[in-house]
């Protein structure tokens, strides 16, 4: 299964990313959404959020999906975990995110359609992952 995790930008852009790669029809891929409340990082929240993702992990084969969106990362936590699994961190273009640092590797997206400079858009990212998935 392939792991993906969106981070950066705003709910909404993360959104678009995400909508993106599910109609992008490179593999059956299940997006799940845990919007983040505004300023929330307290340690409980940030387990709680971990919990989640990893109910989702988990829940994603039985759905017959072959990837799996996390389409709000907002901790580190949840950052790690993608990657300890083998996963994928992107960043949307937009605002940094101050708690998901972009690590070499990570692959730089945007919501605009095609990509521009050195941003790719959510169907070229998907696919270049699948496709590195595959060659792993």
């Amino acid at each position: 299964m392939l792991l993906i995790g969106i981070a950066a930008a705003n709910p909404l852009a993360r959104e678009q990313v995400a909508k993106a790669m599910k109609a992008a029809g490179v593999c059956a891929v299940s997006c799940y959404s845990d919007t983040p409340a505004k300023a929330n990082n307290s340690p409980r929240e940030m387990l709680r959020r971990l919990d989640r993702l990893n109910e989702m992990i988990k829940a994603t084969p039985a759905k017959g999906a072959e990837c799996l969106v996390a389409v709000h990362l907002v901790h580190e936590v949840e950052a790690s975990r993608i990657r300890s699994l083998g996963g994928h961190v992107v960043h949307v273009e937009g605002v940094p995110s101050d708690e998901v640092p972009i690590v070499r590797g990570d692959l730089l997206v945007t919501a605009t359609d095609g990509g521009h400079r050195h941003f790719i858009d959510g169907e070229a990212a998907l696919s270049e992952l699948w496709v590195n998935k595959g060659a792993a």
